[in-house]
């Protein structure tokens, strides 16, 4: 009987090792961007519409610790998107912030 209960423990431990073992490593070519303590230049981006095409508006340098500051508008009517690009270099790969959109009442 004892034989019996260690010999099951020992095969469900086998089982999910074998079940859980860590999945194939795909490593992405470049790592995303963490921009810290370096002087970069990012570019503001705006579209019109959700299914438009993104538009370069202007380009700025992060000032040492890595901040940088862009005026946005405001339509009349619908709304506009915004986000800031920086560029791919060597060591990481092109990377967008996350969308932000502007409407007036």
């Amino acid at each position: 009987m004892r034989t019996r209960t260690i010999l099951a423990g020992l095969v469900a431990c086998l089982l999910t090792l074998t079940l859980t073992g860590a999945p194939p490593a795909h490593a992405a070519p470049k790592p995303a961007r963490e921009v810290g303590g370096k002087i970069v230049n990012v570019t503001q981006q705006k579209r019109t519409c959700k299914s438009c095409i993104w538009r370069v508006v202007k380009r700025e340098r992060t000032d040492r610790n890595t901040r940088y500051r862009f005026r946005v508008g405001a339509p009349r009517e619908g709304r506009w998107y915004y986000r800031v690009a920086v560029p791919e270099t060597k060591k990481y790969r092109k990377s967008f912030s996350d969308v932000y959109y502007t409407f007036r009442f």
